[in-house]
């Protein structure tokens, strides 16, 4: 048993989360959803300028939208999961008996390997589309950049939906 009377084994990080934070857990998640959101509107808005740039110089925009839509996608799977389903013990047993934590960790998987999905393809594009075809590389950075934000986005707004989850046990308890 560690000192915060929890188990060492039942956390899956060596520091709980809760623990890095300087804010109280409802400014710190209120926090994490702006920075978050502000990244998403960061990421398109990128990408964005960086289309209309590339057809305002003749360049043809064709699949450099796949990779951020991807990673849009798997963003929202990803932060829809119930956070408290991944972590219940349902791995013995039966699926009948199952509270249906299979089902959230295999959507996680899926929504998190879209993300990556989404980033190995705007790098795809990047190398084949612009810098092999001697294209200006803006567009391609653009799209590389825009998804890696988006993830980064994804991580905050999954970290402040876990400081909301303490936040509200914590009101409840009072």
């Amino acid at each position: 048993m560690s000192s915060s009377g929890t188990s060492s084994r039942s956390r899956v990080c060596l520091f709980p989360l809760n623990a890095l934070s300087l804010l109280p857990p409802h400014i710190s998640h209120e926090l994490g959803v702006y920075i978050a959101g502000g990244l998403f509107a960061l990421a398109w808005w990128i990408f964005l300028d960086a289309v209309t740039q590339a057809r305002l110089e003749g360049i043809s925009v064709g699949p450099e939208w796949a990779p951020g839509i991807c990673v849009t996608l798997g963003m929202l799977v990803v932060n829809s999961i119930d956070q408290a389903r991944l972590v219940g013990d349902s791995y013995g047993g039966s699926f009948a008996q199952d509270d249906g934590g299979w089902r959230a960790r295999l959507a996680f998987f899926v929504g998190v390997a879209v993300m990556v999905g989404g980033i190995a393809g705007s790098v795809a594009i990047l190398c084949v589309k612009f810098i092999n075809a001697s294209l200006p590389p803006a567009l391609g950075w653009a799209g590389v950049i825009q998804c890696i934000t988006l993830t980064v986005s994804s991580a905050i707004l999954w970290i402040a939906q876990n400081a909301e989850g303490e936040y509200q046990i914590a009101l409840s308890s009072m």
